[in-house]
């Protein structure tokens, strides 16, 4: 029985099934992206020389644990796929290539036909193409690279769409923390996709292929699942109460009609706002995959970690970002309850909480140098702060446009995923020799684009409903014309409720 309180229900309701899927189909994105990266250590063939680098002496270094052998040791990793490190690189880029091709036009999609269709075909695709990789890389390099690209052509697709359902779903007081939920499935899928991978690799009666046919079925099974409890909107739900379907609509700021209006490009592309939101998104992801990408390189080569102590330090800041996602999500939402503070500022505010975050303990592992300790709590700080920062920027696209979050969040989010690409490329380029003096000059450039981000979003963003955001000739008012940034007016809901017709 749900409590009612001026027909807002408090119990477990249809938009938080919503929740749930948008989480597991994060966290699945991330496991998908894993599994091949993961794997590819056992498929392939390894002959490698781990020995202690001879640094230059006016160069500073870190000293190697005692427990480590000043000799060289020579190993190899007896697997089925004689790849070069080149050819491992293909395959590896090409789990990432398609997400800059797709996400554009996903959001296109997801605006002009609905997100439901667009969610069912990508992750049955996704799981289908994780399921038949190993038969793939038997056959050929070629066919592997082919299939993990037609899998990230296909990834995509599920953020943009994802947004597009959530702005459907979600009434604007509870964007905040429920779309913060979903979206930390990507810190789950990260930790928990890596974990279980390696525990069917580590398994000589599994093996490296049962992880590609575990995660293969449970993506696509989720596929099949969205197809039969997911809805496009609330009014097609046929089994959602009353007080639920009024508490929603009533608390957005406008309805989808049945003719979906035209995605107005030249407004976002002129609109300052979305320019701060694309930079502020920028710096996001790159303090995110900055320490998911090469930060472990750094632990391993400078810190001379070893590897199962690497992987553990590695985690742990994943999971202390967890922590700062959902102690940021209740948090905001209680703020917003109260009206202490609107939307715009609390998107603002925890974005710049996460920027300074970052910052200050980058600052923070620069002078720690070689104290190993104090790095890892320093990595954990700063993913402490950013996962703040996912009620800030990260889900601000629903904010500034419910209509069109599809088409914004899959221009963004095509911008944003650039630092994937740099950030490996950047290190690359720049610690050549692996000295501490190569990547403290890493660490600078990290500083100053993700704070840069944080001040250029507070200043330039907003969270309010862009003018564009609808039909035109009928326009609401902007959340700072409301006292605390409150819920829409009586009178504003009838006549946006006017604009629209059923779906």
């Amino acid at each position: 029985m749900c409590k009612q309180n001026e027909n807002k229900p408090y119990c477990i309701g249809k938009r938080h099934i919503v929740t749930l899927l948008s989480f597991i189909t994060c966290g699945l994105l991330n496991a998908n992206r894993l599994v091949v990266g993961v794997g590819i250590v056992a498929m392939v063939k390894h002959s490698y020389t781990n020995e202690t680098p001879h640094l230059n002496a006016s160069e500073p270094s870190c000293p190697v644990d005692s427990r480590s052998s000043n000799t060289t040791i020579k190993t190899e990793e007896k697997g089925e796929m004689d790849w070069d490190s080149k050819q491992q690189g293909y395959v590896l880029v090409a789990g990432f290539l398609g997400c800059f091709l797709t996400q554009i036009i996903g959001g296109k999609i997801a605006d002009s036909i609905g997100a439901k269709l667009p969610l069912v075909v990508s992750n049955i695709v996704i799981g289908a193409s994780t399921f038949i990789s190993p038969f793939a890389a038997r056959w050929n390099i070629h066919a592997m690279i082919l299939i993990q690209l037609l899998r990230s052509l296909s990834q995509g697709f599920v953020l943009p769409s994802l947004f597009r359902m959530m702005s459907n779903w979600y009434p604007r007081n509870e964007r905040g923390p429920l779309t913060t939920i979903a979206v930390s499935g990507h810190s789950f899928g990260a930790v928990f996709g890596g974990v279980v991978t390696g525990w069917f690799c580590d398994v000589p009666s599994l093996g490296w292929s049962s992880a590609f046919y575990f995660w293969g079925i449970i993506t696509a099974g989720i596929g099949i699942l969205l197809q039969f409890v997911l809805y496009e909107v609330p009014q097609n739900h046929p089994n959602i109460t009353e007080s639920e379907l009024k508490y929603i609509t009533e608390a957005q700021e406008s309805n989808m009609s049945e003719k979906r209006p035209t995605t107005p490009w030249k407004k976002i592309f002129t609109s300052i706002p979305c320019y701060a939101f694309f930079y502020g998104l920028f710096g996001h992801y790159w303090s995110v995959y900055y320490f998911l990408s090469v930060h472990p390189t750094f632990m391993g080569t400078i810190l001379h970690l070893p590897m199962t102590e690497n992987g553990a330090a590695s985690c742990l800041p994943i999971l202390t970002k967890l922590v700062g996602c959902f102690f940021a999500s209740f948090m905001s939402n209680w703020l917003m309850k109260k009206n202490y503070v609107g939307v715009d500022k609390l998107r603002k505010y925890c974005t710049l909480i996460g920027c300074m975050g970052f910052t200050l303990c980058m600052v923070g592992i620069i002078m720690a140098e070689c104290d190993t300790i104090i790095n890892i709590i320093c990595v954990c700080f700063c993913l402490f702060s950013e996962g703040i920062a996912l009620s800030g920027v990260q889900i601000a696209c629903i904010d500034m446009t419910p209509v069109f979050a599809g088409s914004l969040m899959g221009v963004a989010s095509t911008i944003a995923s650039l630092s994937t690409v740099l950030i490996p490329m950047m290190t690359g380029f720049l610690t050549t020799h692996g000295t501490l003096s190569e990547w403290h000059l890493v660490f600078w450039i990290s500083i100053a684009i993700v704070g840069s981000s944080g001040f250029v979003y507070v200043i330039f963003g907003s969270a309010d409903v862009q003018p564009w955001n609808f039909p035109e000739g009928h326009k609401s008012k902007s959340a700072e014309e409301r006292p605390n940034n409150a819920e829409l007016s009586d009178d504003e809901r009838k006549n946006s409720l006017k604009l629209s017709t059923k779906l």
